[in-house]
């Protein structure tokens, strides 16, 4: 798995494309509160074309975007480290 942080400002969409043919686009989250309370949506398309803009587009990104390592996320600093703190305590309500 290969992590990258998009610079210029925050992406929020998710999208799998699977085998250049099929794709799943929209904003919902993989966790509980996302099924439950949220109403947000993903589709899904079988369509070569439409993948393929997908991959395209998802490269024009990597441009604008830093490859993060494990080796980076353990060195990180001090003040990173207590935010991710604050995060976690707050974790059960996002």
């Amino acid at each position: 798995m290969k992590i990258y942080e998009y610079k210029p400002t925050l992406l929020h969409q998710k999208v799998l494309i699977v085998d250049g043919v099929w794709a799943c686009v929209g904003s919902t989250n993989f966790d509980d509160r996302s099924f439950q309370l949220n109403d947000e949506i993903s589709m899904g398309v079988l369509d070569r074309t439409i993948a393929g803009e997908l991959r395209g587009a998802f490269a024009s990104d990597l441009r604008n975007a830093s490859q993060q390592t494990l080796e980076q996320w353990r060195h990180r600093g001090l003040w990173h480290k207590l935010i991710d703190q604050l995060a976690y305590l707050g974790s059960s309500e996002l």
